[in-house]
């Protein structure tokens, strides 16, 4: 057996001197940076081909049935039936010079706000006859009606009262009373969504039992929703952001808080087909991608107008006297513009190679 040999307190005082050492002078792993996110594609509108480009004067609303578009126009006092397989304007039917916005289309009928006479005028959608009117109080600056739980809602005046309608009775059934300068109306997430720009508040309304459930702080002066893609949306036109609100926690997503940089003042906005888009002058059409909260495409030059998204679309008033729909799959597919077609250069004739 070979006896162990003997250890110095000194050798053992350096081992741990060396142990120490390589502990501090270890160096933690540098943090991976973040993935930036791409700025805007910017493009000018006419980059985009439309799959049908609707001749119709005065278009300011836009509301979907299942099988049709019905384009009202406040300033021809009339409203059109676009049938959404042909793109043709198959019904024009005269309403009167009071509209004003709000269209809304359910229950088998269209529902047209006249303000001036306090009265919502309805055709049956499946006849396309007029039905019968329904006298409400009716806010002239309101933006829209909304439909949902079998009701109409409206905003009935500048106090912020929304009226609740029972469109089988035709009456006003009951009043919710929000922050005054209520603008916007908007359903969905099982809820009624009312922004109000004066008071910087989105409220959250109980459909079931008209009870306010939440009165959310929204910064810079929430004017038009749009709900859909997992939240609801608003425009704020003081800062010209988008806002996210997460319907679950009723509260806004500072993260998700977005300035695509179009200036502020008012804007349409609309959800649906995977993303979130805004019309304003300036930037006919924006598209939010809202997987990551960040602007996608910017498309500028014409004016801007009414915007919706139905039957796998997007309709879009780009002028005075047009309506676009467009394909949200080639939006987002669109990087560059289209160079314009050429004619083919004629062939030169083969000289002769006979004597």
């Amino acid at each position: 057996m070979i006896p162990a040999m003997p250890v110095s307190p000194r050798s053992c005082f350096t081992g741990v001197l060396v142990f120490l050492g390589s502990v501090t002078t270890a160096q933690p792993a540098s943090p991976t940076p973040a993935p930036k996110t791409p700025p805007a594609i910017r493009l000018p509108f006419t980059a985009l081909v439309p799959e049908s480009a609707i001749p119709l004067a005065a278009a300011s609303d836009f509301a979907a049935t299942d099988d049709a578009l019905w384009i009202a126009s406040r300033a021809g006092g009339d409203v059109t039936r676009i049938d959404a397989k042909t793109n043709a304007a198959a019904t024009k039917l005269p309403i009167g010079n009071d509209l004003c916005a709000g269209a809304t289309a359910d229950f088998d009928g269209l529902f047209l706000p006249r303000c001036p006479a306090g009265v919502i005028a309805r055709i049956d959608t499946k006849t396309n006859a007029p039905g019968v009117s329904i006298a409400a109080p009716i806010h002239e600056r309101g933006r829209s009606m909304a439909a949902g739980i079998g009701s109409l809602w409206v905003i009935a005046d500048s106090r912020g009262t929304i009226a609740r309608i029972d469109p089988v009775a035709n009456a006003v059934v009951a009043e919710i009373h929000t922050d005054p300068g209520a603008s916007d109306l908007a359903f969905g997430e099982g809820a009624l969504w009312v922004a109000n720009p004066e008071k910087n508040t989105v409220t959250r309304v109980n459909p079931h039992n008209n009870l306010i459930v939440k009165t959310i702080p929204v910064a810079g002066g929430p004017v038009g929703l749009a709900a859909g893609e997992g939240a609801i949306w608003t425009w704020n036109r003081t800062d010209g952001s988008l806002s996210r609100i997460n319907a679950v926690e009723n509260k806004v997503e500072v993260e998700a808080t977005i300035k695509p940089g179009l200036g502020s003042g008012d804007a349409r906005i609309a959800a649906g087909e995977g993303s979130i888009w805004i019309s304003r002058p300036g930037a006919t059409l924006s598209r939010v991608d809202p997987r990551t909260n960040h602007v996608a495409q910017i498309f500028t030059g014409l004016a801007s107008g009414a915007i919706t998204v139905a039957h796998g679309s997007i309709w879009l008033a780009v002028s005075s006297t047009t309506v676009w729909r467009l394909d949200p799959r080639r939006i987002e597919a669109t990087r560059v513009p289209t160079p314009p077609r050429q004619a083919s250069p004629t062939p030169k004739p083969t000289p002769s190679s006979a004597p």
